[in-house]
């Protein structure tokens, strides 16, 4: 009978390991779970931002307002596909034509 009690007492053991290992990764797939969540958005952030590049005839530097605004109305321009970028930013302000 003690070695029946004693195996018991061990499956009973066995099993308690097995579920806290279970918990264990389970918390650990659902950690996992929240970053496939977090780089599916990013993925579709970065995507969009493909995109619009692609869109884009023109990038303005983001450092200079000018020509920022100058990249905002050429890309909106309804025809820009047509458009050719005739200049070349030398500096802030400053483009070169030709």
């Amino acid at each position: 009978m003690k070695e029946a009690t004693e195996k018991i007492i061990q499956l009973e053991e066995d099993l308690f390991e097995s579920k806290t290992c279970q918990n264990e990764m389970l918390e650990e797939m659902k950690l996992l779970e929240e970053k496939i969540i977090r780089f599916e958005l990013e993925i579709t952030r970065l995507l969009g931002l493909t995109k619009e590049a692609q869109r884009s005839i023109y990038r303005g530097n983001p450092a200079d307002k000018i020509d920022t605004a100058l990249a905002n109305v050429l890309n909106s321009f309804p025809e820009r596909d047509d458009l050719k970028i005739m200049f070349l930013r030398e500096s802030e302000g400053v483009y070169r034509f030709g």
